[in-house]
């Protein structure tokens, strides 16, 4: 099974000189936090003063490329001018159905803020408080901490909903390490068969080879995607030895 969101696979078109390119200018979006379906890109949008916002947006692409983009937003348009360039890039922000649709003008200016294979445009939905990425973050933390302290039961607890509610919404990497850190807690609370099922959306890659891996993905993220394959078969190994208790 490929865990990586087709949507990824966006990253390599880019638009030409000659494409038609949106234009919208309107409604602001809401304050508030945006991430897009499958984890790949994260915007911000935080009032900066009484009538004008501020916005931060990062996206991830394949084999480690990224997009990173800051300004103002005015009339729902970021308009940007790139160090030594003159040309301006100009990203639209469009109030949707629960959340805001990014576009862009394209062209080398906006380019110029993504690596090759990454793109910062599309759907944001709006993250609810508990999936947002510092929340997510603060949980990981707090079930490090009583996992450490073999408080296993609590581990569970607090990391099992970051899994269950927000999994379609987190980066793919970020869900399978979860995926493995709640599963190895199941084992140590005695639940192999828990353990196995929380892993088992990874473990048809597992069973397959290092080099079936590598020609599957770009270079970085087969070296990352690989350490969490390593660490399914080491724990699935563990759960299927086990009895439960």
């Amino acid at each position: 099974m490929r865990l990586m969101p087709a949507v990824l696979l966006l990253c390599l078109c880019v638009s030409g000189a000659g494409a038609a390119q949106p234009v919208w200018a309107g409604e602001d979006p809401a304050p508030a936090e945006y991430q897009t379906e499958g984890g790949w890109g994260r915007l911000t949008v935080q009032r900066a003063g009484p009538a004008s916002l501020k916005f931060r947006l990062r996206a991830q692409g394949v084999n480690g490329h990224s997009c990173g983009l800051d300004g103002e937003i005015l009339a729902g348009v970021g308009s940007l001018t790139p160090e030594g360039m003159r040309e301006v890039c100009r990203v639209f922000f469009k109030p949707v159905a629960g959340g805001v649709e990014v576009s862009s003008t394209g062209g080398q200016a906006c380019r110029s803020f993504c690596g090759m294979r990454a793109s910062f445009e599309g759907t944001y939905l709006r993250a609810s408080a508990a999936c947002a990425e510092p929340a997510r973050r603060e949980a990981r933390r707090e079930f490090k901490k009583l996992y450490d302290a073999g408080d296993y039961a609590r581990a569970q607890a607090a990391l099992r909903p970051v899994l269950a509610d927000c999994g379609a919404s987190m980066p793919w990497l970020e869900a399978g390490w979860i995926r493995n850190d709640l599963a190895l807690t199941q084992f140590k609370l005695g639940d192999p068969q828990g353990c196995l099922l929380t892993l088992q959306p990874l473990r048809a890659d597992a069973a397959r080879s290092d080099s079936d891996i590598r020609a599957a993905y770009p270079p970085s993220d087969a070296d990352r995607y690989l350490s969490i394959l390593r660490a399914t078969r080491s724990n699935a190994g563990r759960c299927e030895a086990a009895p439960a208790l």
